[in-house]
């Protein structure tokens, strides 16, 4: 973290008495830890800071945040006090915010963006960004440390959290020596991972576990290159409602478990016209460009798109470009095997 951001940063929270914490619509638990942690050390430092989320997040989360520390819109309108500074989390668009893109849009104060997407910011602020970070809490960690923060539980729970889920526990590209020495000094600070690890996986619901089921009887490994697979989550399910569907997001982590998968791809039917785009990649496999050709973003290993398309009439788009993608990293696909 360079010295003039964190001056930057320092002098917008010495100049302003109230702040919002923001995440993506449907906040997972880098978004969530990362503005849980913002939040708690600005209400230490005797500022009104507060999280307000476009939507709530899923169950498996809810142990993150005290009763009423999270101010869930769904479709309603906050109000904001005068000279409040928004800060955004793990965004870095203001497409993604949901009912709470019009009124960041109206800010006249600098909005904040604590990130570690690869490629460029598309928001006018300051940007607090370390793009080689292994999740957005990391990014937040190294500010607090960097203000020599005392690291207690309530800052370290959501920061750890999040660490853990935009690692996928520590397997993906971006998980470094420094990604581990934040952790370290985490679990310093009273976390205890097997707790955590029961809280984030052990509480599934039984509707999610046989969702799953039904999801993954679907998948398939592409034709043309096997180092493709992708699933489909379908509107009727989706519409189902509840946790089932969120919970079954995650499975998209299952297409790369696969031997000899090197990227893989779920396709979300939200609402008619309109396809949820999330896909991973093993090693230095690179997805980023391909979520980038249909208008989305996120990592080299974790990525996607909101499109307005069916997934039918998108999936093959999909595959040309996933498919000349990894020619293009990997060379010819192998024979396919039976």
């Amino acid at each position: 973290m360079d010295n003039e951001t964190l001056a930057k940063l320092r002098e917008i929270i010495d100049g302003h008495d109230s702040f919002v914490q923001v995440t993506h619509v449907n906040p997972d638990g880098d978004g969530l830890g990362s503005a849980l942690a913002m939040s708690r050390w600005l209400r230490s430092q005797g500022k009104d800071a507060r999280v307000v989320l476009p939507n709530a997040p899923s169950k498996r989360l809810a142990f993150l945040a005290e009763p009423g520390e999270l101010d869930i819109l769904d479709g309603a309108t906050p109000r904001i006090e005068p000279r409040t500074v928004f800060m955004l989390h793990d965004i870095s668009t203001l497409r993604r915010l949901g009912v709470m893109e019009p009124v960041v849009q109206r800010s006249t104060e600098t909005i904040v963006v604590f990130d570690h997407h690869d490629g460029a910011i598309e928001l006018e602020g300051l940007a607090v960004v370390e793009a080689e970070a292994g999740a957005t809490t990391q990014v937040v960690y190294d500010v607090l440390a960097a203000w020599n923060v005392q690291m207690d539980r309530s800052l370290a729970l959501p920061l750890y959290v999040g660490l853990i889920a935009d690692t996928g526990s520590f397997n993906y590209g971006k998980t470094s020596p420094h990604t581990h020495e934040v952790a370290a000094r985490l679990l310093e600070a009273g976390i205890d991972p097997l707790w955590v690890h029961g809280q984030l996986e052990g509480r599934k619901s039984a509707e999610g576990m046989r969702l799953a089921g039904e999801v993954l009887r679907g998948l398939v490994i592409d034709d043309v290159d096997p180092r493709i697979a992708w699933l489909m989550l379908p509107l009727d399910a989706w519409q189902r409602g509840g946790d089932a569907t969120i919970e079954a997001i995650d499975l998209v982590n299952q297409t790369i478990a696969i031997d000899g998968v090197q990227a893989g791809a779920l396709l979300i039917h939200a609402t008619r016209g309109r396809t949820r785009l999330s896909m991973r990649s093993k090693g230095t496999t690179s997805i980023l460009e391909t979520a980038q050709a249909f208008g989305g973003g996120g990592h080299v290993n974790a990525a996607g798109a909101g499109i307005d398309e069916e997934p039918e009439t998108l999936l093959p788009k999909l595959l040309t470009r996933l498919r000349e993608d990894l020619v293009a990293q990997l060379g010819p696909p192998p024979p396919r095997r039976g």
